[in-house]
């Protein structure tokens, strides 16, 4: 990890360099192995016993390597413009009171934005301009850095948007509610909050409605998946930031490539639901908390503060990110206190959370009308009916559940993961471990804040899914925990940027140790990263396509075969079945937004007369007997024809009229 304006350590003493090297590779492979043994999630003694090994190794590796301190915050404030700071104020004022009705008005359009670009030109840092007539050149490394990078996003686009119509391949209730959602703004509705099935956020449905009527998308869940596919996509451009602020550019790399091809993201990211903005805004935060605590950048506490504000609008489970930057803000806190400019510290952390407000202004307006809304899904779920006790009991198996969630085992939500599957392949499970010690040692060395925020953060950023104290089940959730992704995955990428800089420092050995380390640095790049690449494709695109297809609901199929059938769709009715077919998503499959409103006959409810000429259908469940039988003494002459699905448990039938008897 060249240069100090990134890294977390680098090697002085080349004489150790190799060391470092031998020692890291052992531990890796010591960490693999252990990794592998887990899968079944049984903890035998000799798996315990090779993490125990691969644990030291990394101890022995970091000790020897210098690790140095990241660059503290200079003691020196930051101007203030006061008539800017009068005008945000203003502007302020009447995006607030233009956006009392719940509502984006035009007013609210023009007042927010404009306040709060006043807000962050007041308090943005002024430095003279030095003339500049060439712009400086890219050096190697840097351009060597950039190919990198555009390799990583390349693959990152190719796992985020390949087979994407098919895996995963049918919808749920969820995505029917937000698809109302979306057909409620290209309506001409704008509201701010989304109240319908617990309360939303607003980010993703006007995403999607630009995906609509600007790129000329349809109202469909394909829309829904591509558009929360792409978000992941610069998701993996900001954890290459967080890297590389960790640790340097090979950490970032690292980073990025590792959660390019994580089946935790892709099965958050091609959902369709809100779960990738919470992932790219908690990356982003965290890559601006870690740039604050190196440089002590004004210009980095303001972008952190749009980042939360960003991150507040996107996905709830977000909001514990808003404790995260506290935590981190708390560590610069107390070691400014010990240069006595603890009070600028105190500041900076008050403007970051000032400037999330001032560009949040009309939904913490919402929120404070409608508190049962806003925060309805986190009250359901911090539940202490049952006592202080046995809360925090809940709590502390929560947050166990959470944390080992990564190696050990995930949770039940099989939307977005295989079930009881550990969140991370073994080759990162063991990365994160390694990447733990070397954070541990180096902060036990009292070297870095940053190693320091780092390792408090990774508990921290489970609460999201370990508060869950109603429904304990439902935790670790894979989807509640993206935004700890980020962080993940930089720490899991650290190990590699100190083998790196061990390498590098080698290379000036004599020429056959040089040959020896370079060979084996590449040996290692090759295994590791194809043994990365095939697991998760296997993961993601077999066992989780196929988990998924077990479960949901055939609406595909059942659209495919009313076509095939030839049955108008406004002449097809769906015989509903407890636990089957949601007739929303069938209509939007059929393409008919309000189909559900007049073709859908719920359970238990009496089979209404068939009206006007022409051929119908009725679609019902396989195991749906007693609506079969009526059907039949209705329509005697119809014709039911079965379908079997993939899965025999969702098989239906259509009975086709011809014509009314």
């Amino acid at each position: 990890m060249p240069g100090r304006g990134g890294s977390l350590v680098e090697l002085t003493p080349r004489r150790d360099a190799t060391r470092v090297a031998l020692f890291g590779v052992a531990g890796t492979g010591l960490l693999a192995v252990a990794s592998r043994g887990l899968v079944d999630q049984k903890l035998s003694f000799t798996t315990a016993a090779l993490l125990a090994l691969g644990v030291l190794a990394w101890v022995g590796a970091t000790w020897i390597a210098e690790p140095w301190s990241a660059a503290t915050r200079p003691a020196t404030p930051c101007p203030v413009s006061f008539p800017l700071l009068v005008t945000a104020a203003v502007l302020v004022v009447g995006a607030w009171v233009s956006s009392g009705g719940g509502v984006y008005t035009n007013a609210t359009l023009a007042f927010w934005p404009a306040g709060t670009a006043a807000w962050l030109l007041a308090w943005w840092p002024r430095k003279p301009r030095k003339p500049r007539t060439t712009l400086p050149p890219l050096s190697r490394s840097a351009v060597l850095t950039m190919l990198a990078l555009g390799a990583v996003v390349c693959a990152a686009a190719l796992f985020h948007f390949h087979d994407l119509s098919s895996v995963p391949g049918d919808p749920t209730s969820d995505h029917a509610e937000k698809l109302l959602d979306v057909r409620d703004v290209l309506d001409g509705e704008h509201p701010i909050f989304f109240p319908r099935n617990s309360g939303r956020e607003p980010a993703q449905f006007y995403v999607a409605a630009a995906q609509v009527k600007l790129l000329g998308q349809p109202l469909a869940w394909e829309t829904l998946k591509s558009g929360t596919a792409a978000v992941g996509v610069l998701a993996v451009l900001a954890i290459f930031l967080v890297g590389r602020e960790l640790g340097g550019p090979v950490v970032g790399l690292t980073a990025s490539a590792l959660a390019a091809v994580s089946p935790w993201l892709l099965g958050v990211d091609r959902i369709g639901l809100r779960f990738s903005y919470a992932i790219l805004a908690s990356a982003l935060v965290l890559w601006l908390l870690f740039r604050y605590l190196r440089t002590g950048d004004r210009r980095a506490v303001l972008l952190c503060g749009l980042a939360l504000a960003f991150g507040v609008h996107g996905y709830s489970p977000f909001r514990i990110v808003l404790v995260a930057a506290a935590v981190v803000f708390g560590v610069a806190v107390a070691h400014a206190a010990r240069t006595g400019t603890w009070r600028i510290a105190m500041a900076d952390a008050a403007l970051a959370y000032g400037t999330a407000l001032f560009a949040s202004i009309p939904l913490v307006h919402y929120a404070i009308r409608h508190p049962d809304l806003v925060f309805m899904r986190q009250t359901s779920r911090l539940d202490a009916s049952s006592g202080v006790r046995a809360s925090l009991s809940t709590f502390a198996g929560n947050l166990k559940d959470a944390l080992l969630a990564f190696n050990w085992r995930g949770g039940s939500i099989w939307t977005v993961a295989l079930p009881n599957e550990p969140f991370l392949d073994f080759v990162t499970g063991a990365a994160l471990v390694a990447g733990v010690v070397v954070l541990a040692t180096v902060a036990v060395r009292g070297r870095s804040l940053v190693a320091v925020s780092a390792l408090a953060l990774l508990p921290v950023l489970t609460l999201g899914s370990a508060l869950n104290l109603a429904f304990p089940e439902e935790n670790p959730a894979a989807n509640r925990m993206g935004v700890a992704a980020p962080l993940v995955f930089a720490v899991a990428a650290v190990p590699a940027g100190l083998l790196w800089s061990a390498l590098q420092t080698a290379a000036s050995a004599p020429a056959p140790r040089r040959l020896a380390l370079l060979t084996l640095g590449s040996v290692l790049l090759l295994i590791g990263g194809g043994a990365v690449a095939a697991t998760n494709y296997k993961s993601y695109f077999r066992d989780y396509r196929d988990a998924y297809t077990l479960r949901a609901e055939p609406t595909t199929e059942v659209a495919r075969a009313i076509a095939k059938l030839g049955v108008p769709p406004a002449r097809t009715f769906l015989v509903s079945y407890p636990h089957s077919l949601d007739a929303r998503n069938l209509g939007f499959a059929l393409g008919d937004v309000d189909w559900h409103l007049e073709n859908n006959i719920e359970p238990g409810l009496p089979i209404p007369p068939l009206r006007g000429k022409g051929r119908a259908g009725y679609v019902l469940a396989a195991e749906d007997a007693g609506n079969r039988r009526e059907l039949h003494r209705r329509f005697p002459s119809a014709r039911y024809v079965p379908v079997s699905t993939s899965v025999a448990a969702h098989d239906f039938g259509v009975y086709v009229v011809d014509g009314l008897p």
